[in-house]
């Protein structure tokens, strides 16, 4: 025996044996030394009648004070009936992220399961997949959430994520793979969804304006939210073969509701598909191309910010085009059924948010209808 220390450790040499050598200070604690020199802290405890030997890690990796302390803790778990050999091993198979959301889609029997995908298909598992679900904690789920909250997503949304990660990692506990849910001490967002920003006739024009300056595939996006009221996901995914000019109909094969929906081509909607038309992608489906040509758009924000900026409206958010269009149906005195088939809101309850801007108080505006300004094309100047 002997006093492990740094500097006994580096004296150490192999003497063609594989051997140990312990600390006379802390039982179990010592070093092996292997015929080839190679040297590892160790721990040497007992779980009933086993006598076991722990590995604690390369010399090169552990000062002897750092061993020193992590076999101090190794000793208190023995205390309380730990192995931590087998602790060790149960986290050698602990899954990954990655690994528990497949698991969590194989066997999830919710209806929202092609959602919940999306949710871990494009942000989730890009952003946890590697971590092993018990180093998960709730810095990295605020994190994400912030991350979602940066990008206008509405607290609705937000809260989706959260709960999506609450139920998988109580499912992690249920079957013994935790022992707490890093969710839980994350509180969700309040939800307030009949607070809607409108826009007035003024600010329209000043973002009608504001996109003309933009440039034009990011450009023509934010008109076809203005136009549509549809969804940002719908529009960015909106695909020439859903387009029918015959028919006079965009089809959305499956939008986020899991419903398909069919929106009318306006003549400011013509307008921005023949602009998009003039610089179609060879074999790229998508009306909205994304960078270089491939698949579509997927971050519109900043374009979006830009022209936020030149219209001076900073509070706009883009998710408000959506409501802008709905409450100028409701101006207009549209019925709110046919309002909620516009717009693509499978609950009615939803839709009633617009109820207020409709009544007798604005019949003026039945007589002009819907302001929908057609945009000029960039070619004509």
């Amino acid at each position: 025996m002997a006093k492990i220390t740094e500097s006994f450790v580096k004296a150490l040499e192999a003497t063609g044996k594989r051997r140990f050598v312990m600390d006379c200070d802390l039982k179990g604690f010592g070093v092996r030394i292997n015929v080839s020199g190679h040297k590892t802290y160790i721990l040497r405890y007992r779980i009933g009648a086993q006598q076991r030997t722990y590995s604690i890690g390369d010399v090169a990796k552990f000062t002897a004070a750092q061993a020193r302390q992590l076999a101090k803790e190794l000793l208190a778990d023995v205390t309380k009936g730990i192995d931590p050999a087998v602790a060790k091993e149960d986290r050698r198979e602990m899954r990954t992220f990655k690994q528990w959301s497949e698991e969590y889609l194989e066997t999830s029997q919710k209806i929202t399961i092609k959602e919940d995908k999306s949710k871990l298909d494009q942000v989730l598992v890009p952003a946890l997949g590697s971590r092993r679900i018990d180093e998960i904690n709730d810095g990295d789920i605020r994190k994400i959430l912030k991350k979602l909250i940066d990008k206008e997503r509405t607290p609705a949304t937000v809260n989706r994520y959260r709960s999506l990660l609450s139920v998988m990692f109580s499912r992690a506990i249920d079957s013994g793979l935790l022992n707490q849910n890093p969710v839980s001490s994350v509180k969700p967002l309040k939800e307030n969804n009949e607070l809607t920003r409108y826009l007035s006739d003024e600010e329209y024009g000043r973002i009608t304006a504001a996109i003309e300056n933009a440039p034009t595939n990011a450009g023509n996006l934010i008109l076809m939210l203005l136009y549509t009221g549809r969804r940002r996901g719908d529009v960015m995914k909106m695909r020439w073969e859903d387009v029918s000019l015959e028919s006079g109909f965009w089809r959305i094969p499956i939008a986020k509701d899991q419903n398909s929906w069919q929106v009318p081509l306006t003549d400011p909607i013509r307008a921005v598909l023949d602009e998009q038309r003039k610089s179609r992608v060879a074999f790229n489906p998508y009306v909205f191309p994304g960078r270089n040509g491939k698949s579509h758009i997927k971050n519109p924000y900043h374009a979006w910010s830009k022209v936020r900026e030149e219209a001076d409206l900073q509070d706009l958010r883009i998710h408000d085009l959506r409501h802008a269009y709905a409450g100028r149906l409701a101006q207009a005195n549209i019925d709110l059924y046919t309002i909620a088939n516009l717009i693509g809101h499978k609950d009615l309850k939803t839709t009633k948010r617009y109820s207020h801007l409709s009544g007798d108080s604005l019949r003026n505006a039945a007589e002009k209808g819907v302001i929908v300004p057609i945009k000029k094309s960039r070619d004509e100047g």
